[in-house]
């Protein structure tokens, strides 16, 4: 259909569409400081590469500016499947590590810097998607097969600490020091993230079987959410990992799906039109209880939404093909602050690096980074290519920021860097080209 803006209170915002980037290197540019972007692509199997973005945390930050544009400089492979169907490793990225689960590996840490494997501890993974891992209290991180336990690791030297096992699958999600377990019937039960001690286990009040949204560090309470069966209301309410009390709980029209908090605590959820397009955003306002205000804002048109994500106001949305819309909460009608048309089509969903950076990848392996204050694209990767040809992956995970930026090909780990530099007027837009 097509991407009329009416219902915003804004006035039309014309897409963009982002550069191409080709050709040679201009003159030599100023580097400025750098940390890596992260970035688990299946492309055609199992393995990383990766592209710097940002300045690391402490360094001095660059201001946005119209003459910024991105490179690439040096990257890594590193091979990690060694048997099986080629699948892609699922990888998280904490301070200066990055940990990766692949099908054979239960779980490796890398350098995202050098792409050297750090340890491993091997596992029973055989799945074509392994789950990701997660970052624990303590130093700790766990990682599972989805019929397995969850088991953990000491996050230094890869020890083995503990692990919890379960009759049916189940899918957890780390809260301040806990690690909350729901198995999509109505079980739940939280186990301390650092020695793996069984907190509870029961049933949550005024829930059947809860689904667990975003962690709010601030007020230490986990967002759950359930819909009705007929998609006209959801049940959304708040839950102290520590102990399973429920806080709060409110109905809320609409057949709505947590996407995270704004800068002032408010709620933001998705709207489902008929269950698979997202027509609006629904705020719920910061208040004790869950009392605050509730605010509906239409979007400027149907979302096949890939992913959302947060930062202050704003909330960036990233349609299935590749069309990313900045639309300002703070607005009364909320309003469309910028369209940008990438021409990407079956992206994975976005995630935001430091400063003003937001990156997203595509099936054919490219890597994406948008500049959020100017609403551009300054650099892409080159499609990934399998024995010469180009490929496509029907599962696309979403970058990760951390000390290096990867995305998985075949059975390796693959890394390159992107750093910001400041281009002169009359230069040409450096390439943001593929690390060898």
């Amino acid at each position: 259909m097509g991407r009329g803006h009416a219902g915003t209170g804004s006035r039309p915002v014309p897409a963009r569409r982002g550069p191409r980037f080709g050709g040679r290197f201009g003159r030599r540019i100023r580097p400025r400081p750098t940390i890596a972007v992260v970035a688990a692509l299946a492309v055609a199997g199992a393995g990383l590469y990766a592209a710097l973005g940002p300045a690391r945390e402490g360094a001095p930050a660059a201001p946005p500016h119209p003459d910024e544009v991105a490179t690439a400089f040096a990257g890594w492979r590193t091979g990690l499947q060694e048997r099986g169907p080629k699948a892609a490793p699922a990888c998280a990225g904490g301070g200066e590590a990055l940990y990766c689960a692949a099908r054979g590996v239960g779980l490796a840490r890398l350098d995202p810097v050098t792409g050297k494997v750090l340890w491993s501890r091997t596992g029973t993974v055989e799945e074509e998607a392994p789950r990701a891992p997660v970052l624990l209290a303590g130093g700790r991180v766990g990682a599972a097969a989805p019929t397995g336990p969850l088991r953990t690791y000491a996050a230094g030297d890869g020890a083995p600490v503990w692990s919890v096992r379960s009759d049916r699958p189940e899918l957890y999600r780390p809260a301040g020091s806990a690690v909350v377990l729901t198995d999509g019937t109505g079980g739940v039960r939280a186990v301390d993230g650092r020695g793996g001690e069984e907190l509870w286990r029961h049933g949550l009040a005024g829930f059947g079987a809860p689904r667990t949204g975003p962690y709010d560090a601030a007020s230490g309470l986990l967002t759950v959410f359930e819909g009705a069966p007929d998609g006209t209301r959801t049940r959304v309410g708040a839950v102290r990992p520590a102990t399973g009390e429920v806080v709060w709980r409110r109905d809320l029209e609409g057949d709505l799906d947590p996407l995270g908090r704004t800068g002032d605590g408010s709620l933001v959820l998705g709207s489902l039109h008929q269950g698979t397009q997202t027509d609006a955003l629904v705020l719920l306002g910061p208040g004790a209880g869950g009392t605050g205000s509730v605010r509906r804002l239409a979007l400027p048109h149907r979302f096949d939404l890939r992913g959302a994500v947060v930062r202050g106001s704003v909330v960036y949305l990233l349609d299935a093909d590749g069309h990313v819309t900045a639309f300002d909460t703070a607005a009364g009608e909320g309003r469309v602050l910028w369209d940008l048309e990438t021409a990407a089509g079956n992206v994975s969903a976005p995630v935001l690096g430091p400063g003003d950076r937001l990156y997203f990848s595509v099936q054919d392996g490219r890597l994406l980074a948008v500049d959020t204050a100017r609403g551009a694209l300054v650099g892409q990767t080159r499609p990934r290519l399998a024995d010469g040809r180009l490929a496509y992956a029907s599962l696309v995970p979403e970058p990760l920021v951390a000390g290096g930026g990867c995305s998985g090909r075949r059975r390796t780990v693959r890394c390159s860097r992107w750093t910001r530099a400041t281009r002169r007027p009359g230069e040409r837009p450096a390439d943001l080209r593929r690390a060898p």
